[in-house]
């Protein structure tokens, strides 16, 4: 009787140690993704810092080719020719939706004239994947390149230029720069500039109705 009774003791004595066993692990088994929450609103509450755009270029298709001036102006001299039209353009830019297809719709009868057609985006660095888009949506075949070095790649291309976003620049083939149309511009104002450079005239200066008639209705 004795011995029934330990025994009857002894697993009454266990019971309790089997619910706190199981009570524990279920807050085990609750406690990382409490732990978590807990994380997920320390992060949320920390402030979002945006690392500084770095010295090189996203990944990209290919299309456009990141470059600081130098290499610019080294890739310009290769190109040959009489002269090279350079456009800014940035695929932000609303006047530049109609001012890249206009420069390639050109680009083909102006290389057989001796002058090329280049494009420099001034996205971001880590948008470079969108002013590739840009070109391809508006199918363009010429030289791209991604400027690097922010205001000082700018002031390097053309020291006149206060940074208007298209701007387009003609430069001979000493890579010096002959003329200069801040703003949008259009067939009928780059034309008589670029025919009077082709034919040897003075045209250097910048765009303005004095040099350039206005567009005739």
């Amino acid at each position: 009787m004795k011995q029934k009774l330990v025994l009857v003791a002894a697993l009454l004595g266990l019971l309790p140690l089997t619910f706190a066993c199981s009570k524990s692990k279920s807050n085990a088994m609750r406690e990382p993704s409490g732990n978590a929450t807990a994380t997920a609103t320390t992060a949320s509450a920390a402030p979002v810092v945006r690392a500084a755009p770095s010295a090189s270029a996203a990944p990209g298709s290919g299309l456009v080719e990141p470059v600081q001036t130098d290499e610019l102006f080294a890739r310009l001299k290769r190109l040959g020719g009489k002269g090279v039209l350079v456009n800014a353009f940035a695929s932000w830019c609303g006047p530049c939706r109609e001012e890249v297809p206009m420069l390639e719709s050109m680009a083909s009868n102006l290389k057989r004239d001796g002058i090329h057609v280049v494009y420099v985006a001034f996205d971001e660095p880590e948008d470079r994947y969108k002013a590739e888009a840009f070109l391809l949506a508006n199918d363009v075949k010429s030289p791209s390149f991604l400027a690097l070095g922010g205001k000082a790649f700018r002031e390097r291309l053309a020291p006149n230029w206060p940074g208007m976003i298209p701007a387009t620049f003609l430069f001979d083939s000493n890579q010096r720069q002959r003329y200069f149309w801040p703003g949008q511009a259009f067939e009928h104002e780059l034309m008589p500039i670029i025919e009077g450079f082709l034919a040897g005239k003075k045209i250097d200066g910048e765009a303005n109705f004095a040099v350039t008639p206005p567009r005739t209705q």
